[in-house]
């Protein structure tokens, strides 16, 4: 009878610990691109989640070992709480070391589901806290308190699942890295102050037996917990503030770098005005003279540089055409060697704003190095590849002894990085042989 009994514990440990583990583990991967991870996330979760299964499944046939030699209740509790501690470290770590580099907004997230575990015990408690549930004599998980973790979590968990998937969480982390770290750190103080309100009430709760005194701790905790959801709420709204303010900075730059290109435009209109006006002169004068077939060769001429220049193709596709050429023409005209090497789908529907930002921030550091260099020394390379659903952008421009370090702090280098990480893609820039290279990866979808 003492075997079957204990067979039965071991069970019911096992459940308990999986109820509070297992999601966890499936809703910290979730608002995450697979090329954030180092492995498959498939592949990755199944082995994750396993070693779960192994980890509290031994820690639940120890803790039967010791139903089963009958040692006190608080001993058996204690253990339980020392082992499952070391699981939520190890877990931390393997969660932790299944980035790749530079993934931003993974310790916000963390310490997110770690307080979706505790808030998610903490209503267990709650549920459990007027019900006699150790009529079963039963540590640290009840029947009673294995049934009231299975509901809060189908409850809760698939609220949480929908918001990290298309709540566009991992788009709200890319703002302002000041503004991450802050709430980051915010998040951390939360948690310890969860930490210690628990360990409060606990030894309040053991004694406190006024009935009234109960209720009043009850509330009170009801009131930390829709106090820690509704920071969690001003978080994010503060977070979809500093999108919407990026996203209106990238508009501005964009339409700035449009309305030099108009003023560009007019510029050249005028020039084209007073050209068009010294060619009708010179016609007019060679048919008064009767010189015909100078007329010829003239008009010839005028007529093969304006078909020339209209026929002129950077890249084929029109959206990057209408970005480049500007750029293109301010280099030629500053006597700064320029060279395009671009193969895109002639049909993608690139992004105009974007774009404008990425190419026109990176082009004028680029023109505003070569500069500063002589003109037998200044270049521009420009690179421009797509595989697929990803486009490789490289451009190396010519620096001057001294100079160029201040390109890869500043001048735009945010604004390009925030365009890459929209796409989510990747951005280097560094300095080799007298020579500035910048380096970005899109990832477009269809």
């Amino acid at each position: 009878m003492k075997e079957q009994l204990t067979g039965a514990y071991i069970i019911l440990q096992f459940l308990g610990f999986l109820l509070q583990v297992l999601p966890m583990l499936f809703l910290v991967y979730t608002p995450f691109q697979p090329s954030a991870l180092r492995f498959p996330r498939r592949r990755f979760l199944a082995l994750f989640c396993a070693g779960a299964v192994c980890f509290y499944g031994a820690e639940a046939v120890y803790l039967g070992t010791l139903y089963y030699q009958g040692i006190g209740w608080d001993t058996v509790v204690n253990q339980a709480n020392l082992i499952f501690a070391m699981g939520l470290f190890a877990g931390s770590l393997v969660y932790f070391l299944g980035f790749r580099m530079g993934v931003r907004g993974k310790t916000f997230l963390y310490l997110i589901i770690v307080q979706y575990g505790i808030c998610v015990h903490i209503l267990n408690k709650l549920i459990n806290h007027f019900i006699d549930s150790r009529v079963f004599g039963i540590y640290p998980y009840s029947p009673e308190t294995v049934i009231s973790y299975t509901v809060v979590t189908l409850l809760s968990a698939p609220l949480l699942y929908r918001f990290l998937k298309y709540g566009n969480v991992q788009e709200l982390l890319l703002v302002n890295p000041r503004a991450l770290k802050m709430i980051t750190f915010c998040s951390v103080a939360m948690l310890g102050l969860f930490i210690l309100s628990i360990q409060m009430e606990n030894n309040l709760a053991l004694k406190i037996d006024d009935f009234r005194l109960q209720i009043c701790l009850c509330i009170w905790m009801v009131c930390f917990l829709v106090g820690c959801v509704m920071a969690y709420g001003v978080y994010f709204g503060c977070l979809i503030l500093e999108k919407e303010k990026e996203e209106m900075h990238l508009k501005l730059s964009s339409y700035e770098q449009q309305y030099k290109w108009m003023r560009e435009g007019i510029e050249q209109e005028k020039r084209a005005r007073h050209n068009l006006r010294h060619h009708l002169r010179t016609m007019n004068a060679l048919v008064e003279n009767g010189d015909v077939l100078q007329l010829k060769n003239y008009i010839g001429n005028c007529l093969f540089e304006v078909e020339e220049s209209e026929e002129r193709k950077i890249s084929g596709n029109p959206c990057l055409d209408k970005v480049l050429s500007y750029y293109v023409g301010q280099a030629e005209n500053r006597g700064i060697e320029i060279r395009c090497s671009i193969i895109v789908f002639e049909d993608y529907p690139f992004d105009m704003v974007d774009m404008t930002v990425l190419f026109g921030n990176a082009l004028e550091n680029a023109l505003n190095a070569c500069e500063k260099c002589g003109r037998d020394r200044a270049f521009i390379h420009l690179m421009v590849r797509q595989f697929k659903k990803s486009i490789l952008i490289k451009i190396e421009n010519s620096v001057c002894d001294g100079t160029g370090r201040e390109f890869v702090r500043s001048y735009g280098m945010d604004s390009i990085d925030t365009i890459a990480k929209k796409y989510q893609g990747s951005m280097e820039a560094w300095i080799e042989q007298k020579k500035f290279v910048l380096r970005v990866v899109l990832n477009l979808e269809d």
